[in-house]
């Protein structure tokens, strides 16, 4: 089922594509909590996404490839505790600190993909290798 949803203004539209068929609405009130979302490249601002995904709690797929992301984003992301696949290739935005509550709260992560990330420094990857999941099947750090 997908809820109806108002027009977007123009810097919502390529979000608001990309999550109707997840039962978003542009009013908060209505999520569904998706399990799989992609919203890799899309031009979407930070404090849009922050709210957007601060309403998603099951994600098992995620892929925010591409993105600006905060350390408030990447704090809420460690609610999803189901996750087994993360994308945040090309990512920027977000301190060790963040990734490391992320990967210290989903130990069921069997992929992750943090490369091109272009503001890593040497403690990101320290913390990256030190903090990932024991299940973990693909790691790329390039």
């Amino acid at each position: 089922l997908i809820a109806p949803i108002s027009p977007p203004s123009p810097g919502q539209r390529l979000a608001t594509r990309r999550t109707k068929r997840y039962g978003a609405s542009n009013d908060d009130c209505h999520w569904r909590s998706p399990v799989h979302l992609n919203l890799s490249n899309s031009v979407i601002a930070v404090s849009t996404l922050h709210s957007l995904l601060s309403h998603c709690s099951k994600l098992q797929n995620l892929s925010l490839e591409g993105l600006q992301l905060s350390d408030p984003i990447v704090d809420n992301l460690a609610l999803n505790t189901n996750l087994l696949q993360l994308n945040l290739s090309g990512c920027s935005g977000f301190s060790e600190s963040a990734l490391k509550t992320l990967l210290s709260s989903c130990s069921r992560l069997d992929e992750l993909n943090l490369s091109w990330c272009y503001d890593f420094t040497e403690k990101h990857v320290q913390v990256a290798v030190a903090h990932v999941s024991e299940t973990i099947t693909q790691l790329n750090l390039r």
